[in-house]
């Protein structure tokens, strides 16, 4: 019998004032969605270790939040080098190249003396960022907030659920039913 290792525990989390503890296995994709998407969580670390002093955690895992801004620029030289020597980071430029193409972000993007996403332009950028990177263990919250064209809907559901890619990956829903049939598990969080 095969033993399937914990990959993450979540211990003492409080949310609307109710404890939670989760486990989630290796080689899993998690799915979480909650009623209020404004709703604040807080880390309640009651044996006083750190997650944020853990730099193992962040070296092991990426965590994006699609509706944030990470980016001003579409050109890969710069990304690459940014995160190379920033973060020391491997960058698959071919990959973002590609991604841009068939994403078809130039649509969603004014140039200035920067590039303006927008929001979806934003959301599409973040994807092809993650998706360049070298991870296996991936934590994306909002992977599909904005976007309404079914096909890049299926490209990053398609990706992002990929097991031969990622070990594991835990999605922050901003809509359940773009991820239906492919999640392994799904965690309803909701206030009662």
């Amino acid at each position: 019998m095969v033993r399937v290792m914990e990959y993450i525990e979540i211990k003492n989390l409080i949310f609307y004032n109710k404890e939670i503890n989760l486990s989630f296995k290796e080689n899993e994709v998690i799915g979480i969605f909650g009623e209020n998407k404004n709703s604040s969580i807080r880390y309640d670390n009651r044996e006083n270790n750190d997650l944020f002093d853990n730099s193992l955690y962040f070296k092991n895992r990426l965590f994006f939040d699609f509706s944030k801004v990470y980016t001003k620029t579409l050109k890969k030289e710069f990304i690459h080098e940014n995160l190379k020597n920033r973060f020391g980071l491997s960058f698959d430029e071919e990959k973002f190249k590609r991604l841009i193409k068939e994403l078809k972000i130039r649509k969603e993007t004014t140039i200035d003396v920067s590039y303006t996403f927008t929001k979806l332009g934003n959301t599409l950028v973040n994807f092809s960022l993650v998706s360049s990177l070298k991870y296996k263990n991936l934590i994306i919250s909002n992977p599909t907030i904005y976007l309404k064209e079914k096909e890049q809907i299926e490209i990053i559901r398609n990706e992002l659920t990929n097991k031969e890619k990622y070990s594991n990956v835990i999605l922050n829903l901003d809509n359940i039913s773009n991820f239906s049939n492919s999640l392994d598990r799904i965690v309803f969080v909701t206030k009662d």
